[in-house]
């Protein structure tokens, strides 16, 4: 999957913004050096309790990269923030399977990841048809910014619901 989106991100970057090879390739190696730095700063956010505050930062972050993304030109700075949209991106990933795991009892952990990457799944092939029409109809600057503008309220009512679950439910729960 990472491939084809990177892929896509170098095409639209010589179409749309006029770069060169080099550049473009400067621009997407951004976001493995992105999802690197998330992943070494884990550890610090590994024994956080309220996860759902921390998901809510990550999603308000993306969606400001996406408002970013949209106005910027300048390669350094669609460097920036291609890095810290893949390094928000890579938490929000490690946040919700950590979540999921400490939530959910032994015994259907596997029906719910099952379950979990179905939704998925399906919620990508959704999007992706989604933003297609959209980008057709508003262009891609116009999506990115639509996506900005919904990432503020739904990271601000992640972040002010309370904990979903205190702790991990045994399986004698319930």
């Amino acid at each position: 999957m990472e491939d084809r989106a990177s892929t896509i991100k170098r095409a639209r970057l010589r179409r749309t913004r006029r770069l060169a090879p080099l550049t473009i390739g400067l621009v997407v190696s951004a976001a493995g050096v992105g999802g690197l730095v998330s992943s070494l700063l884990l550890a610090r956010f590994l024994d956080v309790e309220r996860w759902q505050v921390l998901l809510a930062v990550v999603l308000v972050v993306n969606g400001a990269a996406a408002g970013a993304l949209a106005l910027l030109a300048d390669p350094l700075w669609l460097a920036v923030v291609v890095l810290v949209l893949d390094g928000a991106s890579a938490l929000a990933f490690v946040v919700v399977a950590t979540t999921r795991q400490r939530i959910t009892a032994d015994a259907l952990r596997g029906r719910v990841i099952a379950a979990s990457s179905a939704m998925t799944g399906a919620a990508r092939m959704l999007a992706l048809a989604g933003a297609g029409l959209l980008i057709d109809v508003i262009g891609p600057r116009g999506v990115l910014l639509l996506l900005a503008a919904l990432a503020l309220p739904v990271g601000m009512l992640l972040g002010a619901s309370g904990p979903a679950v205190a702790g991990r439910g045994s399986e004698g729960d319930g």
